[in-house]
């Protein structure tokens, strides 16, 4: 029976296939998301608190039956509750379905369709995020309206401008570059506190574009120190996010505090281009060899942040290896699943 639900959520994504980045690409970090912020106040009427909230606890928890509300609800995405419309999109995103992309174009395209009011301002950046991580080909035009588009956050044109790389095209990596190259002369003042370049940099590997950035600072005159340090310790993050797997997974392991900024380098990048085997790493991250107090919480959450975005990309996977001893549970979830509002 299990496989059987399973053999649905397949049916219902039309074939949609596990996403695999392509090695040389890591457009953004690893995702937390907490359901409170995405679902919302839940309905006032008792039966059907349980079963929203259900909803959004399989899908932020990235359990794979939360897959099939994202398929059941994908041609009816018009009738959903704001707060279920919220949810759709984010789950989206974070299982990387590649095979709704074409329908989320479409609402970003004319979201006051779909969404009214203070909704219709929260709906433009997450329709856009959602199109830069699943990079998908046929929404290539979509994507470049959105890095044009001045109304969107700086950090999620930054994401679709890594996600035009990703495809291949040099206008992403342009953007990027002279996007970059404005953060760091501003380094320091309001402008660079509100363009986060680095942030969506960090997570990113291009071997032309950290050739780019690496040249930089002999390219602008009179750059303080901090600045060129800035651009030195961006292009190795960078280089680590390309690494092989064995050495990230070295690296991810090794607590040594001498080499932290190495780790949580390598265990972010496990996040976007690990696999399964992974997750007990990743889980279970040893302390650092000294007590340095908050960081060793901060090291922890690194690993559950990016044990939780490889359960996503791996959702089928997962799904199938959970054998008959989760029949009962999928059974219920699925039942929660039919009856959510």
């Amino acid at each position: 029976m299990a496989r059987l639900v399973f053999a649905l959520c397949a049916t219902l994504l039309l074939g949609c296939k596990t996403h695999q980045p392509a090695p040389e690409t890591l457009p953004g970090p690893a995702l937390s998301p907490d359901p409170r912020s995405i679902w919302g106040p839940l309905p006032a009427d008792p039966e059907k608190r349980f079963s929203a909230n259900e909803v959004a606890r399989q899908i932020c928890h990235a359990e794979p039956t939360g897959v099939l509300w994202v398929a059941e609800n994908a041609d009816r995405f018009d009738q959903l509750t704001a707060a279920e419309k919220r949810l759709w999109v984010e789950a989206v995103r974070w299982y990387r379905l590649d095979v709704y992309a074409p329908r989320v174009a479409e609402i970003a395209r004319s979201p006051e369709s779909f969404f009214a009011g203070r909704e219709l301002v929260w709906a433009r950046d997450p329709l856009y995020r959602a199109l830069a991580a699943l990079r998908s080909p046929d929404t290539i035009d979509s994507i470049w309206d959105g890095v044009n588009n001045e109304a969107l956050k700086n950090h999620t044109r930054a994401e679709l401008a890594a996600a035009m790389v990703t495809l291949g095209d040099e206008r992403g990596r342009a953007y990027l570059l002279e996007a970059y190259r404005y953060y760091l002369i501003h380094l320091g003042g309001p402008e660079s506190r509100s363009y986060p370049m680095r942030q969506v940099l960090e997570r990113f590997h291009d071997p032309l574009l950290i050739e780019q950035i690496e040249d930089l600072p002999n390219r602008i005159d009179f750059l303080r120190q901090t600045q060129i340090n800035n651009a030195r310790t961006l292009v190795r993050s960078m280089r680590v996010n390309g690494w092989p797997l064995e050495d990230l997974r070295e690296a991810a392991a090794a607590p040594e505090w001498s080499s932290s900024y190495l780790r949580y380098d390598a265990v972010e990048a496990l996040g976007e281009r690990g696999t399964p085997d992974d997750l007990a790493l990743l889980e279970n991250l040893s302390p650092w060899d000294r007590g340095i107090g908050l960081q060793q919480d901060l090291i922890k959450q690194a690993g559950r942040r990016s044990a939780l975005a490889i359960r996503y990309r791996y959702w089928q996977v997962l799904g199938e290896e959970g054998g008959e001893n989760k029949q009962d549970d999928r059974e219920q979830n699925r039942a929660t699943l039919r009856a959510s509002p």
